[in-house]
């Protein structure tokens, strides 16, 4: 899976992509919790980017 930002093109995993109310749930877990990470999602490291 491609997405293209600001005239870059990055690779992403498949199962990177979230379903809206859980993107929702996460912004208002972010703001009720001052600003920490929320819990509901898990995230996961991206391998370096191949500069080749």
């Amino acid at each position: 899976m491609f997405y293209y930002h600001a005239g870059s093109e990055r690779d992403f995993p498949h199962d990177s992509e979230i379903p809206l109310d859980l993107i929702r749930q996460t912004a208002q877990e972010f703001l009720v919790a001052g600003g920490k990470r929320p819990t509901c999602v898990c995230g996961q490291r991206m391998p370096p980017p191949d500069l080749t």
